[in-house]
């Protein structure tokens, strides 16, 4: 309703995508910003003999030979049948090599804008989302990295505001009007400061999911959570807690002691208990509504969980065109014959007052 993100139809991955509506970068904002704009450096992937080494190691030259012109000057770019992640995506379904997809289709997302071709009008350019992890931006000068940085933050966090804002007002309204239904919205991710500011208006519940906080912290507490809040501690297009709780270590050693409250070493998997005592923490706060994907539910009971927790993932948003394929391993009845289980949620629900 503010902005949708937008992905040409040569890229496969997500991140190769921009906000529509958003007001561009045009040439003359390079020139102003004392920017020297190089197209082929900026919206090509950037490809040195270091970036072929860090991906493939000795298989650079079996890679660079097969898929990338060679400059003679230490860079390399893609030859033209290779040189997008539609194309490469394509010709590994008809000559599959796992090892060297992946990396290619990675490599050929290492740039710093996206252009957008405009009919009738100049080109116009789209800071690609975290540029500063790229590569390419790595091999600029100090002075350049500055002046990109700045158009970063400019573009994202700064001149979008006033027409996200327009866009949603003319469209929220209209929905609330329409109907009785409670509207949540779902204020993930990078969150401009229009939205709080149009929800607040328009009296519209946020969703909290514990581990994408939009304020610069690890993770959310949903003991902070005010009423017009739906907390959760995942979402369709997260990984399960259980999952989550390998992805990153140090996160969940942290999360283990200063969350939990527990001491010692974080187990290796996240144990039942440690699932009740997250359950629990969004049960019993003051959101309106607290609602979970059932995998999270499974979690607290060690002989429901799934086997393969890798199974249980509903989406995954970088995966084109699609993902949700998750079928849960146990069915109603089975469920309906786990007494224990079903009246320790039931307690929950009711001591938390959620009923």
């Amino acid at each position: 309703f503010f902005r949708i993100w937008r992905m040409p139809m040569t890229a496969t991955q997500g991140i190769l995508g921009y906000f529509y509506p958003a007001i561009p970068v045009v040439m003359d904002e390079f020139e102003a910003r004392g920017i020297y704009f190089n197209e082929d450096r900026y919206c090509k992937p950037f490809i040195n003999d270091q970036i072929l080494w860090d991906y493939f190691g000795e298989e650079r030259e079996i890679i660079h030979n097969h898929f990338m012109n060679n400059h003679f000057d230490g860079t390399y770019t893609f030859k033209e049948e290779f040189d997008n992640q539609r194309k490469l995506t394509d010709y590994f379904k008809a000559n599959p090599q796992g090892w060297a997809e992946d990396r290619l289709i990675s490599l050929a997302a290492n740039v710093l804008f996206l252009k957008e071709d405009v009919a009738g009008e100049d080109a116009v350019y789209h800071p690609r989302f975290n540029i500063e992890k790229t590569n390419s931006y790595q091999y600029l000068n100090d002075d350049e990295k500055r002046k990109l940085s700045d158009l970063y933050v400019d573009y994202f966090f700064k001149r979008q505001d006033g027409l996200w804002y327009q866009q949603a007002m003319e469209k929220l309204p209209v929905i609330l009007n329409a109907t009785d239904m409670l509207i949540c919205g779902e204020d993930l991710g990078l969150v401009p400061e229009s939205v709080p500011q149009v929800m607040d208006r328009l009296g519209i519940t946020a969703l909290k999911v514990q581990r994408m906080p939009s304020d610069n912290i690890p993770w959310y507490d949903p003991k902070h959570a005010g009423y017009m809040n739906v907390v959760t501690a995942s979402s369709h297009d997260s990984s399960t807690l259980r999952q989550w709780w390998h992805e990153d270590r140090g996160l969940s050693y942290q999360y283990f002691q200063k969350q939990l409250g527990q001491y010692g070493t974080a187990p290796w998997d996240l144990e039942p208990q440690l699932a009740e005592m997250i359950m629990k923490q969004h049960l019993y706060n003051e959101a309106m509504l607290a609602i979970f994907p059932i995998q999270e539910f499974l979690a607290t009971d060690k002989e429901l969980t799934n086997p393969n927790m890798d199974e249980e993932r509903i989406n995954n948003p970088a995966v084109f065109p699609h993902y949700w394929r998750y079928r849960m391993h146990l069915n109603v009845g089975e469920l309906l014959n786990h007494d224990d289980f079903n009246q320790k949620i039931a307690h929950w629900v009711s001591d938390s007052n959620r009923i």
